[in-house]
């Protein structure tokens, strides 16, 4: 194994007083540094008089924020952990619509879509611990929660941020204390619940540029007097796509260049001996007949020889609870929600074009010169951003092609029932729950009208969960006890459709289908002890079994079993872990508190998600050790909030791909617990109430990940594979996919009232993030540069809190940030970018009642 020398380093309310005290949650000091952000608002000031002409000093006070990550309701700068607060208002303030804007408020935290390639999932990495796919034959390393309900799978994650009363987002590893175990982080959402509020309805619309039309709204309602309460919320988002999908022939011919397409060539048919074109009239009908053919769409071709779009919403959502409080002793809850998406295709520019592969070599001699005297080559990357070619359809007549839709589809559906009940001795919880989801993408890799590289998955998921705690007082009322107890079982079908090089690789088999069972079981303990008047102990331990059983089929399109795995059995991963925490925690002064902690957490095992008939292999979990000491601090009177961390994590057993041996104990490149990392860095957050109009918050976040042994050359030729098969390791002084060194955001807002009692709040932010690579390695050719993104908002609020009109931008620079990156340029030809959405601009108005 290589050990690292570490020299090569990378470069290195009440909504009118949370309008005007709004600031987003903990973000971060260090102002010399700070960079950018999106978030505005932590707090919320005390109540306010409009016609007092100066404001208290416990008025400026920003205003404490409960949480609920240690099971007890505790204040945000009581709680010692690495996590940062978002309250439901602080979301709207700011225009954040669904989870992947969460990331803007938290340092060393990065939330995106993962790619076209893998539909709608969530690519969510913190501290540089990841996940890039879709499949469940690996755990993600984060999860995510709503309502204390595990979501288990990062497809259909990208949830919108309905109706909720805050979110919290836990950095480092998890399970001692709710739910899952989680090796890098977790999400948590929660809703508001029925009458805590004494507003009854509101109801928000949205319009802006590429169609945007968002309604959103919620109800609540008394049933029974201080007894039973409903709310029910709902959202419908349609926006239109920012890429066209675009007729490649019409294109040409209508631009003059109708000879890329094959039409007014001269060529009318191909000669297969000599690999040589038959040239015939120029313009004749035989040589426009052997051409690329046109688009079919049910839409047909709109101006400029439009087809389609990619990257368009239309997402509806919903989400319900019913509330029951029998006594002060007893309460049950029970809450549903349901996101439909039905989109295209997310954005997908062909960046550049190597025909010069061994497979598009082959390709194009075999298939595409002989079919339509056109070439797969550089003519189909666009001259720009916002077209793509991509032929999706099968008319292309080639033995193999299928019709690959342009969807980004999936319904995502919850139901979940908790119960409060408070004895004499102990206080229990119980949370049942069960959720679905069904997913369906297609995607034209090639993005072209040729039949190269095409994809359709269907997924689905059933899961089911519960979740026991039990907690009560010891030691004379000095120590909070929890124990609780954690069973999760899903079972998950992968269904892949695909074409890949038709008619070269002598694959028919090209159906793959793979089913699983995963079950999760664990206990937990949780105590915090007060030692002394300020100085505290808190002390965990989980215990979690992990077991997969994944069978992975092979078929070709006659429904045969094929290339190897007509005999299979289940491959079964398994892993039991014990993990321990212990936190000390110090009250220096009044709202001043230090605190030291040790954790562990763990990831489960699994299997290669895309295996030949010989590498189904098991492999075990990965884990993680994570020291941390950090400040939280309320200073200037309450007006200045200061919360810090420094971190030091070892990570061992990393699920990496390396060269080991198969199933039958031949040579193979499998995915293994191949590697180790150390993972160390900071996270500053900071907000100010600064005078008596003005907010400033901001955070940064520094992440240092060196991998320190990785498989090498000499371990492969070890394991018997010959040195020209001896690629692809990991360069030991690389850092792995969407880790930036350094995350920052900055945010300044301006509130005044106006004559006649109304208010405006004007708000400016951006958020920073430093280099990154979407590959292995620091490939350069997925590098993402340093980019910041800006976004500006101006809100009118009435002088009695029933309107609000707000008008906003996003991307307001118009920055060409990179979300994903594929480099396949030596192996099928491409380098594919998704770049964010454009600068955008939005009006919206919103009505209480």
């Amino acid at each position: 194994m290589e050990v690292s020398k570490r020299g090569a380093k990378r470069p290195v309310g009440h909504r009118r007083e949370l309008l005007r005290l709004a600031v987003a949650a903990p973000a971060a000091a260090c102002a010399a540094v700070l960079g950018g952000g999106h978030a505005f608002a932590q707090q919320a000031q005390q109540a306010q008089q409009a016609e007092e002409p100066q404001r208290s000093e416990e008025q400026r006070a920003l205003e404490e924020i409960v949480v609920t990550a240690r099971f007890r309701e505790e204040s945000l700068q009581q709680t010692p952990l690495a996590i940062t607060a978002i309250t439901g208002e602080m979301l709207a303030n700011n225009g954040a619509t669904n989870v992947i804007d969460v990331a803007d408020w938290a340092p060393n935290v990065v939330i995106d879509q993962l790619g076209s390639g893998w539909g709608p999932t969530l690519a969510a990495t913190v501290r540089g611990l990841g996940y890039g796919d879709f499949k469940a034959t690996s755990e993600p390393t984060v999860t995510i929660y709503i309502d204390d309900v595990v979501l288990g799978r990062p497809t259909g994650a990208i949830l919108d941020l309905l109706d909720l009363e805050r979110v919290e987002v836990l950095r480092g590893p998890q399970g001692t204390l709710f739910g899952k175990n989680a090796i890098g982080g977790v999400v948590r959402m929660i809703s508001r619940k029925p009458g805590e509020s004494d507003q009854i309805a509101d109801v928000e619309v949205t319009v802006g540029t590429y169609n945007r039309l968002d309604v959103r709204g919620s109800f609540e309602n008394t049933l029974v007097e201080d007894k039973l309460y409903s709310r029910v919320s709902y959202v419908s988002k349609r926006r239109d796509g920012w890429q066209d999908n675009v007729d490649f022939r019409c294109h040409m011919v209508e631009t003059g260049r109708g000879a890329l397409a094959g039409v007014g060539d001269g060529i009318v048919g191909w000669d297969r001996v000599s690999n040589a074109p038959i040239m015939g009239v120029v313009g004749s009908a035989a040589d426009n007949a052997f051409a690329l053919p046109t688009r079919i769409s049910t839409r047909g071709t709109d101006t400029n020889c439009v087809v389609g779009s990619f990257g368009d919403e239309n997402v509806q959502a919903a989400r319900g609870m019913l509330r029951f409080i029998a006594s002060d002793r007893f309460e049950l809850s029970v809450a549903a929600d349901v996101t439909d998406q039905e989109a295209t295709s997310p954005y997908d520019f062909l960046e550049n074009v190597n025909p010069n592969t061994t497979l598009n070599t082959l390709f194009n001699n075999a298939v595409a010169l002989p079919s339509w005297g056109v070439p797969y080559d550089a003519r189909f990357v666009p001259s720009d951003e916002g077209i793509n070619y991509s032929g999706f359809n099968a008319n292309s007549g080639i033995d193999g092609g299928i019709e690959t839709p342009n969807i980004n589809d999936f319904r995502h559906w919850g139901l979940s029932t908790t119960l409060d009940w408070n004895l004499d001795a102990v206080a229990l919880k119980l949370i049942v729950a069960h959720r679905e989801f069904d997913a369906q993408w297609g995607r034209d890799s090639d993005a072209s009208p040729m039949p190269i590289n095409h994809t359709l998955d269907t997924f689905r998921d059933d899961q089911d969960t519960a979740e026991l705690r039990v907690s009560g007082l010891a030691f004379n009322e000095r120590t909070e006890w929890t124990v609780g107890a954690f069973y999760f079982d899903a079972d998950d079908f992968n269904s892949n459709i695909s074409v890949l090089f038709p008619c070269l690789l002598g694959t028919s088999c090209i159906d793959r289908v793979d089913t699983q069972n995963t079950r999760n079981t664990g206990v937990f303990l949780n105590t915090v002890t007060s030692l002394t008047d300020r100085l505290s102990l808190a002390v965990g331990l989980r215990r979690s079994e992990d077991e997969k059983n994944i069978l992975q089929e092979r078929f070709d399109r006659n429904g045969n079993a094929c290339c190897g795995f007509q005999t299979l059995t289940p491959v079964v991963a398994k892993s039991t872990v014990t993990d321990p925490m212990v936190s000390l925690s110090y009250d220096v002064r009044e709202n001043v508190m230090v605190y030291a902690t040790y954790q562990e957490g763990f990831r489960g095992g699994g299997t290669t998600a895309r295996p030949t008939a010989t590498t189904r292999v098991p492999f075990g979990p990965e884990t993680l050790d994570n020291f941390e000491i950090g400040i939280k601090s309320d200073m200037l009177d309450g007006r200045l909030r200061l919360n810090a961390s420094i971190f030091d994590m070892d990570y061992s057993d990393m699920q990496i791909g390396s060269a080991g041996l198969d199933e039958n104990n031949q040579p193979a490149w499998v995915t293994s617990n191949a590697g180790s990392a150390t993972i160390k860095g900071f996270e500053i957050e900071l907000q100010s109430n600064v005078g008596e109009h003005w907010l400033l918050d901001g955070s940064i976040g520094h992440t240092d990940f060196q991998y320190t042994d990785v498989p090498n050359l000499q371990d492969c030729l070890g394991n018997g594979f010959p040195a020209a098969q001896c690629t692809g390791f990991i360069d030991i002084d690389s850092a792995p996919a969407r880790t930036p060194d350094y995350k920052a955001s900055f945010n300044v807002a301006y509130l005044t009232d106006l004559a006649n009692g109304s208010e405006i709040a004007i708000r400016l932010g951006a958020s920073y993030q430093d280099e990154t690579f979407f590959g292995a390695n620091d490939d350069p050719l997925t590098r993402s540069p340093a980019h910041t993104l800006a976004n500006a908002r101006i809100t009118w609020l009435s002088a009695d809190d029933t309107w609000e009109a707000s008008l906003f931008g996003t991307n307001v620079t118009d920055e060409r940030a990179i979300q994903s990156k594929l480099n396949f340029l030596n192996l099928f030809g491409t380098i594919q970018t998704t770049y964010v959405r454009p600068e955008e601009w939005a009006m919206s108005i919103k009505r209480r009642f």
